[in-house]
């Protein structure tokens, strides 16, 4: 790749610092599992995914960014058919691939390794890869939770053992354009028709990764009581029998950040898919279990941000001159890189308290 600018200004020097391998250079982190008594399988895991983060994931979370790249839905055809599919570019097809093929959501993997996980892939402030991990996280505590019946388990199993070749992820979809977060306004309709399917109907507002494989989808049980009592939880595959699971994408939001994740308006139009729990539990259990899940991914990926923030200085720093010498050099830079180091610490000794 070339990072010569028209006039000739190399940034070669910046980008090396980037690279080398996240987990080893965390020494906080390391420590910290060190006193965990993580196994040794669970650290090596971890140290090759450093590797990863720092190295190929890097460098294709840059190429989505770029405008040609980002993520569109599909136009509405010529016989008034309406668009069914979101196109995500290869990069974040391979890194999702291999991010959700990793053994990732195994049973018996420790908690500690997935969180700190998440925790070196959100430094690459690559929100298509981190929604799509934080909603399937929630997706599989909801599915181990509440879903006992067997199709949800059918689901977590393909989660468990998914591979780079064969996988799969989720997403969450609650907000409708009457409540945000007020979700005991909501109105898609859902109604059982037969073996224990329902179908789901109605707009959703606000659908982020929308290219997952099953939905979490909020509805309303028809002639159920108003309210929060009414509102229930629903497994909804993307696709039904091959085919596109009753629904279409108004459109793509516009957003100022996270481009690189798609966020689509949808219309359901009785898509197929089965209650996760009670049906008089559905909005507590999204709530207590999905949300709050999302919830946490959020604080890692704070943890996440601070520490690539810092790193980003330092390696700029130490590459550019001005005045004479590095910017690293001149007392007040260095300070402040000091003042970023130490926030980067603190924000990851927080974090983990969630873990």
């Amino acid at each position: 790749m070339d990072h010569t600018s028209p006039a000739g200004y190399e940034f070669d020097g910046y980008l090396e610092g980037l690279e080398g391998n996240w987990f080893e250079e965390d020494a906080l982190l390391r420590a910290w599992l060190e006193r965990s008594r993580l196994d040794e399988a669970a650290v090596g895991w971890l140290r090759e995914f450093g590797a990863a983060a720092s190295g190929r994931l890097r460098a294709r979370a840059d190429v989505v960014e770029r405008r040609e790249n980002l993520p569109f839905a599909t136009e509405r055809g010529p016989f008034n058919r309406k668009a069914t599919e979101v196109v995500l570019p290869a990069e974040t097809q391979r890194s999702l691939a291999e991010i959700h093929g990793s053994g990732l959501w195994r049973a018996d993997l420790d908690e500690r390794a997935r969180y700190a996980f998440f925790y070196l892939l959100n430094q690459n402030g690559e929100a298509g890869l981190a929604c799509s991990s934080a909603c399937t996280d929630g997706l599989v505590r909801a599915l181990r939770t509440h879903g006992h019946d067997g199709r949800s388990r059918q689901v977590l199993e393909e989660l468990e053992k998914a591979s780079p070749e064969a996988w799969v992820h989720g997403a969450q979809f609650v907000t409708e354009i009457q409540g945000g977060s007020d979700a005991a306004t909501n109105a898609v309709r859902s109604e059982p028709t037969k073996d224990g399917l329902w179908t789901l109907s109605g707009q959703k507002w606000f659908c982020s990764n929308p290219t997952a494989d099953y939905w979490l989808v909020t509805g309303r049980v028809a002639g159920g009581p108003a309210g929060h009592r009414g509102v229930a939880l629903f497994c909804v595959p993307r696709l039904w029998q091959g085919e596109p699971n009753g629904h279409h994408i108004l459109r793509l939001k516009d957003k100022l950040g996270t481009r690189a994740l798609a966020t689509a308006e949808l219309e359901l139009d009785g898509a197929i898919g089965w209650p996760v729990g009670d049906l008089g539990s559905g909005l507590k259990n999204m709530v207590a279990t999905v949300l709050v899940t999302s919830r946490i991914h959020n604080v890692v990926a704070a943890a996440g941000y601070a520490r690539r923030a810092s790193r980003e200085a330092h390696a700029y720093a130490g590459f550019r001159h001005a005045f004479g010498r590095k910017l690293s050099e001149h007392p007040l830079l260095a300070a402040s890189l000091e003042r970023l180091s130490k926030t980067a610490d603190r924000t990851e000794a927080g974090a983990r308290v969630c873990w």
